[in-house]
């Protein structure tokens, strides 16, 4: 793609929404982005990846440190991060017949976006549900990770995101495993071409339930672990505290 008019076109054309990672430019920063063009062939929604992958994307402590570039032979992004979780709404058309007549349904639905690697921190996808995501789309270029295990662990940590949230997940991964998972974490489908899953090229369609309500953890998040710890904590205080008594 040349220019952004050849995608827009190509949603107008089709009638179909198009999400799609770019890089955006705003005045000196730039961001590693989401983009949705709607069915009408207009930009209705922006999300600015959030966190960053560290000599990756950016530099930490650039200023402090800026004299390491020299020493540095492999070309690293400097990428500004995202400040806001900003969700999506796409448009669902049904039509449905009868004997009488056919009615056309039209409903909204709302998605958050989780860019590369940021589906293995809960935290972000937590925030994504409770700005009121009905479901998640992770979006990755997996082709760091080659031909090893690693984009089936990556697929694994987004099965996570869905189990937590009780939403359902649709991966779309470079060279990676694309596909479906449900709110309960079943992987409904991948793309896939003889079997294999991973450096492929193909299309998966499929119909997914949004879940009514919020999980434990959307509403609640790591309380439990916390909980946990100090549980745990007041234990080995009261064991201490007992073998002084016995001694």
């Amino acid at each position: 793609v040349n220019d952004i008019s050849e995608i827009s076109e190509f949603s107008e054309g089709n009638k179909t929404s198009l999400l799609l990672g770019v890089v955006r430019q705003e005045k000196d920063d730039y961001f590693n982005s989401a983009v949705l063009f709607d069915d009408k062939g207009e930009i209705s929604g922006t999300y600015k990846k959030t966190h960053l992958v560290p000599f990756g994307e950016y530099i930490p402590f650039k200023k402090s440190f800026s004299f390491l570039r020299e020493y540095i032979d492999k070309p690293i992004g400097d990428f500004s991060r995202g400040e806001s979780y900003d969700i999506f709404s796409v448009k669902s058309v049904r039509l449905n017949s009868t004997e009488q007549r056919m009615t056309r349904m039209t409903k909204f639905y709302k998605f958050g976006v989780l860019i590369c690697f940021e589906d293995i921190f809960p935290y972000i996808a937590r925030n994504l549900v409770r700005q009121g995501a009905d479901f998640i789309v992770n979006i990755t270029n997996d082709a760091w990770f080659g031909k090893t295990a690693a984009a089936r662990q990556h697929l694994q940590a987004s099965v996570f995101r869905a189990i937590e949230n009780r939403v359902p997940l649709i991966r779309a991964a470079n060279t990676g495993v694309s596909g479906f998972i449900d709110s309960t974490g079943e992987i409904l489908e991948t793309v896939n071409e003889d079997g294999k899953e991973i450096f492929v090229s193909g299309i998966a369609t499929r119909d997914i339930s949004t879940h009514i309500g919020r999980s434990y953890y959307t509403l609640y998040g790591d309380v439990f672990v916390f909980f946990s710890m100090g549980a745990l904590l007041c234990l080995l205080i009261a064991g201490k505290l007992a073998m002084k008594e016995t001694k």
